[in-house]
């Protein structure tokens, strides 16, 4: 007797197990607490997909639920999307995600198991439909590829990708696949497995030695598993996806900030501003209220270099540094110039850094660390890991580093002008990458590696200029901190711990939306580890340790006003859109992954159809194999069929 609630049932086990480890995967929690939560979801989720699949090969029927329970899935994500669309809660977006990819689901399986389907007096046959279906999905596809190669422009080429793989090609394979699943059933063709498997392998091969590197070929075989996924009868797909979203989801617990890091404001403290090389940025631990996704991301961390500092050598810091700061968030507020039109705090903060600085009378020092967002660096790093030889664009930046030198004149004299007598450190940024030929470590090509150490030596070049001319101090040693330590990525000596990161996958803490967003996962990456701000201490520390700092009596800041001329360049290094260097830079990296996947999309349908074929010949051979099985058993205990 079949058991038609028990795929419900499932279902049902699965959803909850989802819920719980999404509502778990947040900051706060203990550690075994989500590790026992992770490890319920995959033993449901493992139950769910093995169930779809014993369903399909026993009884001939896909995965699916009744009737009524597919309609309220439907109303429920109905509702939860809408809300969600007016209230931004994203506790709501993904319990609505997650109902309709299951409401989405049970539909495409009916129409697998059925020649006709119908609501009401509305008749409505799969097949024809999910191919016009499915060739909607490769148009859109092809568009979203050709808007990012010619247009630049993500947003378009993105959606209609999106649109393509997620929305229309999923069913009109999935409905196809089980077609040709039941006519290999009927008339067996042995050899189209096989084939299939060698396109498959055939395929990524040649794609790794296109490119030279393994991200190609992985990318690929994602691609082949993507659509094993969909041929299998099963969803095992979004069992795979939220077992990733839900990994990412999940945040450390914080720290509190820890008393010497609270001055009062009439104490002798050190003050620290500056950027995520300073913040301590790339930790796996930030002070509570600094890792919070939407509202503040400072992503202040005990383990950055200068708050282990204050520990160390007895310092009262007033910890105001914040990851993605640029200059303009560290000037005073109300003091618009033809440089810094509108400075402004960042989000979270109650003030830019020197509006928050000014409520200390009497600093011992101040330490600074920004510059490296205003060159440019993210953007670079994008093109750099984006298809394609970031080194074609190098005039675009280094040519463009001299109006970073002109508004870190602006700046620093902001900075004397608040503390005229207190000694001022400018911190250097550390040297990423070793000059060695063969690396694994980083996704870049010997020239690209070369092109980010010339970089960061004129950035660093500049940033010294800035500081000489503003009578500021500056701690050279730090910027050969990772070198001498061997923690730079590609030293051969750091034995594949760096103390740098390279792609460091982590999320914020926050509400859902925060959370799950993938845009949030890549904080960390391209900079110091715990290994990396130790290697900082230590340079620091010796650096501080020999260096005489009286205090500057105000000469400084006269200093500071005698600005050299700066060139003009072909492109605005600070301006966000149009023609500046950032919207330049992107439109780039853009182009080159449509030019990418123009140039892979022959070896990306190869591998797709390989794939598709091997499945499908494989899921058609284990449901005949079932199949003769169980007709073998009836035979032997009931006999001959009757005819």
């Amino acid at each position: 007797m079949v058991d038609r609630y028990g795929p419900l049932r499932r279902t049902i086990c699965f959803a909850v197990a989802v819920i719980v480890l999404l509502f778990l995967a947040r900051a706060g929690v203990p550690t075994p607490v989500t590790q026992l939560a992770f490890v319920v979801f995959i033993a449901m989720a493992t139950l769910w997909v093995r169930g779809q699949y014993v369903d399909s090969l026993d009884d001939h029927r896909q995965w699916t639920v009744p009737a009524p329970a597919g309609l309220a899935l439907a109303a429920v994500a109905a509702v939860c999307l809408a809300l969600f669309a007016f209230t931004h809660r994203g506790g709501l977006g993904v319990v609505g995600a997650l109902a309709f990819y299951l409401a989405a689901g049970a539909g495409v399986s009916a129409a697998r198991q059925h020649e006709e389907l119908r609501v009401g007096r509305l008749r409505v046959r799969p097949l024809p439909w999910a191919s016009r279906i499915a060739v909607a999905g490769a148009v859109l596809l092809v568009l979203g590829v050709l808007a990012l190669r010619f247009v630049g422009q993500p947003l378009v080429g993105a959606l209609l990708i999106l649109a393509a793989v997620l929305v229309l090609l999923p069913p009109g394979l999935a409905v196809l696949a089980e077609r040709a699943i039941r006519a290999l059933c009927e008339r067996p063709r042995p050899w189209i497995g096989p084939t299939g498997a060698a396109v498959f392998v055939a395929a990524a091969t040649v794609a790794y030695l296109l490119a030279g590197s393994w991200w190609v070929p992985a990318a690929l075989v994602v691609l082949g598993l993507s659509v094993v996924a969909l041929v299998s009868s099963t969803q095992a797909e979004i069992a795979i996806v939220l077992a990733v979203v839900a990994l990412m989801g999940i945040t450390p617990p914080h720290e509190d900030v820890p008393p010497e890091l609270r001055p009062g404001t009439a104490d002798p403290a050190v003050i620290a501003m500056g950027d995520s090389y300073l913040s301590g940025e790339g930790a796996s631990t930030y002070f509570d209220g600094t890792d919070e996704g939407g509202r503040n991301t400072c992503h202040r961390s005990p383990t950055s270099w200068v708050a282990r500092a204050a520990v160390e050598l007895d310092w009262r810091l007033a910890f105001l540094a914040c990851s993605g700061a640029r200059t303009e968030n560290i000037m005073p507020s109300g003091t618009p110039s033809d440089v810094y039109p509108d400075p402004e705090p960042q989000p979270g903060e109650d003030g830019t850094q020197l509006d928050q600085a000014a409520r200390f009378t009497a600093p011992r020092m101040v330490v600074l660390s920004v510059g490296g967002n205003d060159s440019g660096f993210v953007t670079i790093s994008l093109m750099c890991i984006a298809p394609g030889t970031c080194t074609d664009k190098e005039r675009l930046w280094t040519d463009a580093l001299a109006q970073l030198g002109a508004r870190l004149d602006v700046m620093y004299r902001a900075v004397n002008a608040a503390f005229p007598d207190t000694p001022v450190v400018v911190v250097p940024y550390p040297e990423p990458i070793a000059d060695n030929p063969r690396c694994d470590q980083v996704a870049l090509n010997p020239s690209e590696r070369a092109f980010i150490r010339r970089f960061a030596t004129s950035l660093n070049d500049t940033v010294r200029a800035a500081a000489d001319r503003a009578g500021f101090f500056f701690a050279e040693p730090m910027r050969h901190a990772l070198r001498d330590a061997h923690l730079q990525l590609c030293d051969p000596d750091n034995r594949n711990r760096p103390g740098l990161n390279f792609l460091a996958l982590r999320s914020v803490s926050g509400i859902a939306e925060q959370r799950f967003n993938p845009a949030n996962w890549l904080n960390n990456s391209l900079h110091p580890n715990e290994r990396g701000h130790a290697a900082l201490l230590r340079a620091f520390r010796t650096w501080y340790a020999a260096q005489p700092m009286p205090a500057r009596s105000g000469a400084g800041a006269a200093q500071a006003t005698r600005a050299e001329p700066r060139d003009v360049t072909p492109c605005g290094l600070f301006a966000l859109t149009g023609d500046g260097c950032r919207a330049q830079g992107q439109r780039w990296a853009v182009r080159q992954v449509g030019q990418m996947l123009l140039q892979y999309g022959v070896l990306g349908v190869l591998t797709a159809g390989g794939a598709f074929a091997g499945a499908v010949g494989l899921f058609a051979w284990r449901r005949r194999h079932r199949v003769g099985a169980r007709e073998k058993v009836a035979y032997r205990e009931n006999g001959p069929a009757p005819r």
